[in-house]
C-alpha cells in the first residue's frame, strides 16, 4: 500500500473522477497549464496575441490619418499660394490699366465703363447722394467720383436734396467746369449770391432751371446770367406757386436779346411783367431768337377763364415767319387776337407738336390766332383748349392726327357742342388720351360721341377722363 502513488492535480489536490486523462511532467519540468484553473481552450488566442493585434491596428489607423492630414495640408497650401498669386497679379493689372486704378481688384473694368455705371447711378439718385456714398467705398471709387464728366448734369432740385451752405461748398470744391445742365428748382432758401457762385463755376452751362426760386429777380436775370452763361440755350424762370412780381420786363427782354439766336427754350409762367407786356415779348423773340423751339408763358391754371376784355393784339404771322422751328407753344390765360384780322392759315409752323391755349374767351367779332396756327401742321402730339370757347372743328381740315386732346370745362353754346362729335370722327382713330371732364353736354351728345369709338378700326385710346360729366351707362359700356 505504501508503494501505491496517489494522483494529484497542479495544486496538489486529488483529481476528480470526471477528468478522462491527465499529463504528468518529467522531473525538472513545470506543470502544464491544461488544468481546471486554466483559461485555455482549443481555437482561442491568448491575451498577449490580442493585445499585440489591437496595438498594430491602432498604429496603422494613426498612420493613415497622418498621411491624409499631410495630403490635405499640402493641397490647402497650394490653393493659398495660387490665390495669393492671382490677387497680386490682379492688383498689378488694375494699377496698370490706363495708368490709374479702376475699382475692385477682382474685376478688370476699364475706367470708361466704371464712369458709365456711375453716370447711370447719378441720373437715378442725384449727384449729391451717390457721389457722397461712392467716395467712401474705397480709394479707387473715391478717385472715380471726382471725375468731372459725372457733373455734366447737376439736379439740385428740392426733390433730390435740401441744399444747404455746407453742401453747396462741398459741391463747389469739386471740378464742375464741365456742367452743361443745372437745376435748382424749388430751392426756396437759395440766395442770389449762391446762384452767382454756381454759375461762376460752370462757364459752359447750356440749360438753367430756376423754377419756384425766390432768387429770380431783375438783377440776376439781366446782369449775372448773361455775363456768366455765354452759351446758355435754355432757361426756365417759371413760378407755379404764386405770381412772380420781382422780375421786370426790361430784365427779361435783356436776357432774350443777350441770348439771341442761341436761345432754344424759354419758360416764364406766372410772371406778372409778361402778362402786361406779352406783345412786346413776342416782338423781342421775333427779332432776336430765330432758333426758338419751345415757348411757355402760361399765366393761369386751366380752371380759370380770362375775361373777353383782356384780349391781346399780336402779330402771330410775323412770329411764325421769324421762328419757323417752333415745336411747343403754351399761351394759357391769354386771349390772343390777330392784329390783321385775317383768317388765312400760317404755312410756316411745320414742326409744331404741342399747343396749349386754355382759358381763351373770344368774342364773335374777333379772329383768334388759334385758327391760323395750323395751316401746315399735319399732326399734333397734344392739343389743350380747356376752359375756352375755341372750335377745334375748324382746324380738323388741316390737322389730321391728334394724340392727346384736353377739352375740360368747355364754354360752348348748345349748338357748338356738336364739335365733340366731329373731333371724335376726325381724330378718334389716333387719340391716346381724351379729357372731357366737367362738361354737361345737351341731348346725350357725350354718349353719342363715346359710342362711335367701337366703330373705329383698332382705336388707340388708353386714358379717358369723364369726371363731373352727365355720361350715362350707355356711353360707359
Amino acid at each position: 500500500m505504501s508503494g501505491q502513488r496517489t494522483e494529484r492535480g497542479i495544486l496538489g489536490l486529488p483529481k476528480k473522477k470526471s477528468i478522462l486523462f491527465s499529463l504528468t511532467s518529467r522531473k525538472g519540468e513545470e506543470y502544464p497549464s491544461d488544468s481546471d484553473d486554466s483559461d485555455y481552450f482549443p481555437g482561442r488566442r491568448s491575451t498577449d496575441e490580442d493585445d499585440e493585434a489591437c496595438v498594430l491596428k491602432k498604429a496603422k489607423k494613426r498612420s493613415l490619418k497622418r498621411k491624409l492630414k499631410d495630403k490635405t495640408n499640402s493641397w490647402q497650401a497650394g490653393v493659398a499660394r495660387s490665390t495669393k498669386s492671382t490677387r497680386l497679379n490682379s492688383k498689378k493689372d488694375v494699377q496698370t490699366v490706363a495708368g490709374r486704378p479702376v475699382g475692385n481688384t477682382r474685376y478688370h473694368l476699364p475706367p470708361e465703363i466704371w464712369l458709365r455705371i456711375f453716370q447711370m447711378c447719378v441720373d437715378a439718385e442725384g449727384v449729391a447722394t451717390f457721389v457722397k456714398r461712392a467716395s467712401c467705398v474705397c480709394r479707387e471709387w473715391n478717385q472715380l467720383s471726382q471725375d468731372p464728366s459725372l457733373y455734366r448734369t447737376l439736379d439740385l432740385s428740392v426733390e433730390k436734396l435740401s441744399l444747404t451752405r455746407g453742401k453747396l461748398d462741398r459741391l463747389l470744391s469739386r471740378d464742375v467746369t464741365q456742367c452743361r445742365r443745372l437745376s435748382v428748382a424749388g430751392q426756396t432758401k437759395l440766395q442770389p449770391a449762391a446762384v452767382t457762385s454756381l454759375l461762376t463755376a460752370m462757364p459752359h452751362l447750356l440749360s438753367l432751371d430756376l423754377r419756384d426760386c425766390p432768387c429770380v429777380k431783375s438783377e440776376l436775370v439781366a446782369k449775372e446770367i448773361p455775363r456768366l452763361c455765354p452759351h446758355l440755350r435754355s432757361v426756365d424762370l417759371s413760378s407755379s406757386l404764386h405770381f412772380n412780381a420781382a422780375l421786370s420786363f426790361p430784365a427779361l427782354e435783356t436776357l432774350v436779346k443777350r441770348c439771341g439766336e442761341r436761345l432754344v427754350e424759354l419758360r416764364a409762367t406766372r410772371v406778372l411783367s409778361v402778362r402786361k407786356f406779352v406783345a412786346e415779348l413776342l416782338h423781342a423773340l421775333q427779332a432776336s431768337c430765330p432758333n426758338l423751339e419751345e415757348l411757355d408763358i402760361r399765366m393761369h391754371e386751366k380752371s380759370t377763364l380770362v375775361l373777353p376784355g383782356q384780349r391781346r393784339l399780336v402779330d402771330m404771322a410775323a412770329l411764325a415767319s421769324a421762328c419757323p422751328k417752333l415745336r411747343e407753344l403754351r399761351f394759357d390765360g391769354f386771349n390772343f387776337v390777330d392784329k390783321g384780322q385775317t383768317t388765312e392759315p400760317l404755312p410756316n409752323l411745320r414742326d409744331l407738336q404741342f399747343y396749349s391755349q386754355c382759358g381763351q374767351a373770344h368774342e364773335a367779332q374777333d379772329t383768334p390766332v388759334f385758327y391760323q396756327m395750323f395751316g401746315n401742321v399735319q399732326s399734333l402730339q397734344e392739343l389743350s383748349i380747356s376752359c375756352s370757347n375755341l372750335r377745334p372743328r375748324l382746324i380738323s381740315r388741316w390737322v389730321k392726327v391728334v394724340s392727346v386732346l384736353n377739352m375740360c370745362d368747355m364754354r360752348w353754346r348748345e349748338e357748338e357742342e356738336h364739335d365733340l362729335l366731329e373731333c371724335v370722327d376726325a381724330w378718334g382713330q389716333d387719340l391716346v388720351s381724351l379729357d372731357v371732364s366737367h362738361n354737361l353736354f345737351h341731348n346725350s351728345i357725350l354718349d353719342t360721341a363715346l359710342c362711335r369709338f367701337p366703330a373705329l378700326d383698332r382705336p388707340r385710346l388708353r386714358q379717358l377722363d369723364l369726371s363731373s360729366t352727365n355720361v350715362t351707362s350707355t356711353g360707359v359700356m
